[in-house]
């Protein structure tokens, strides 16, 4: 805790971007992201829960933005692939929201 309360000082008296630095792991992180496919959230889910949630070594591996990764996982975590799905944009009145897995009428 004390090397990190140093490294947050030399931060902010060098008048730093604290953006740009993970403290809870070292190394920088993406601030943007780009466009994805489904299958390629999926594939980065599913890296990330396999190697302990370093959702700062994901982001950094697939260019995108840490707080993307972490999003992703939590509601991979909570709906399954279905929370994955692009959900921008109108929907019609009549569509019915994503069932989350496993819990499927089928």
């Amino acid at each position: 805790m004390i090397v990190n309360s140093k490294n947050w000082i030399k931060v902010y008296n060098a008048h730093g971007d604290f953006n740009s630095t993970k403290f809870s792991g070292g190394g920088s992180y993406m601030k943007q992201g780009r466009e994805t496919t489904f299958e390629e959230r999926v594939q980065i889910v599913r890296e990330c829960i396999a190697i302990g949630k370093n959702y700062g070594e994901i982001a950094l591996k697939y260019q995108v933005s840490y707080q993307q990764v972490r999003t992703w996982t939590l509601r991979f975590e909570q709906m399954g692939e279905a929370g994955l799905q692009d959900r921008r944009g109108r929907r019609k009145k009549d569509q019915t929201p994503p069932v989350p897995s496993g819990t499927g009428t089928n």
